[in-house]
């Protein structure tokens, strides 16, 4: 969202990225950058709803959440951003000409309505997995997958509606926002799809054109990543094959992935002893500059799109190892990347 409010701002258009206090003291650099190129983009902090349900205080990003269980209060908390942002919106002297919302932003659907104010939907995967979400979801597919009684993953389903044929297990099957508690935030997130004026998508024709005209024909809006977190017994195993590559690397891992003073431990350790021919980096990393260095020759990643996209437009070989939603059919139907070891997602 922020290098789409970068481009709206570069081309005329004035973008303001509504967001939270946490967040927007995050993006203090490019509020910066902004400026100094004399841009029209605002970084603006609504309040953030008081913490309860057990959330911690100041938490107000995926990354920050260390506890499974505080996955669910978050969006409940993020739900509730939709009165500070109403108010923000009825005090401007110009409303918006539209608003550009997030597919897990779904709350912003009612917003949009009660100000009449036409919404864009902005989903981060691609144009080919929307369009697989949405048939998924008219016609019950996840139902059926779910109620199956065939427990090792194998039994295939056919996605309806596409242009080619998408198969998906119940292991594999389609669906952000899928876990127990959230079936009514899923829901909310494909009526908003589907009620959209338009959509955003990340994308290029070369890649995707048949299924961006299906899209267009049905008016259906269309390293790990910041959501895929890895067990640690994934991490260990995945440290120790670097390790035990004997190539040079640079591993991105996520601060709560080493949380532990265990881990911390165990990272701290290889770091010294793979010195001068591996780099570890904690938390974020500029990860399109990566991938356009020379010096990269392959790229491990869980599938995620812009991860794929980066990977395609600087021509950077991928393994793959997906994790979850998107991932599986961006390698299986689309025929991205190299896939290695075993084909059933691993379990905790």
């Amino acid at each position: 969202m922020v290098d789409l409010a970068r481009l709206l701002a570069e081309r005329g258009a004035r973008a303001s990225l509504i967001t939270t206090p946490v967040n927007a003291a995050r993006l203090h650099g490019v509020a910066d950058g902004a400026l100094r190129a004399k841009l029209p983009l605002d970084i603006i902090g609504l309040p953030f709803p008081p913490a309860d349900d057990g959330l911690p205080a100041g938490c107000e990003n995926i990354d920050q959440v260390t506890d499974n269980d505080h996955f669910l209060p978050l969006h409940h908390a993020v739900n509730r951003l939709a009165g500070p942002l109403e108010s923000y919106l009825r005090a401007l002297a110009r409303p918006p000409s539209c608003i550009i919302s997030d597919w897990c932003n779904s709350w912003t659907a009612g917003v949009a309505s009660s100000l009449g104010i036409p919404r864009l939907l902005f989903h981060g995967p691609s144009c080919f997995y929307s369009l697989c979400d949405l048939n998924a979801s008219t016609h019950g597919l996840h139902e059926r997958a779910s109620s199956s009684a065939e427990t090792e993953g194998h039994e295939t389903y056919v996605v309806p509606g596409m242009p080619v044929r998408v198969e998906v297990t119940k292991a594999t099957c389609l669906g952000f926002l899928d876990a127990p508690g959230f079936e009514a935030f899923r829901e909310d997130a494909l009526q908003a799809m589907r009620t959209a004026d338009g959509a955003v998508v990340n994308t290029f024709l070369d890649l995707e054109e048949q299924f961006v005209a299906c899209a267009t024909r049905r008016r259906s809006a269309s390293r790990f990543g910041s959501l895929a977190q890895k067990l640690p017994k994934q991490l260990y195993e995945v440290g120790h094959g670097l390790e035990d590559s004997g190539k040079p690397f640079l591993w991105v891992v996520k601060d709560s992935e080493v949380a532990s003073p265990e881990a911390q431990e165990w990272l701290q350790a290889l770091e010294a002893r793979t010195a001068g021919r591996g780099l570890v980096v904690r938390g974020w990393a500029p990860q399109l500059a990566i991938l356009s260095h020379r010096a990269v020759g392959g790229f491990v990643t869980h599938c995620g799109w812009n991860s794929l996209l980066g990977s395609i437009a600087h021509g950077v070989p991928v393994v793959t190892w997906p994790h979850f939603a998107d991932q599986f059919l961006n390698v299986d139907v689309l025929g991205i990347g190299v896939p290695v070891g075993v084909s059933l997602p691993v379990r905790p």
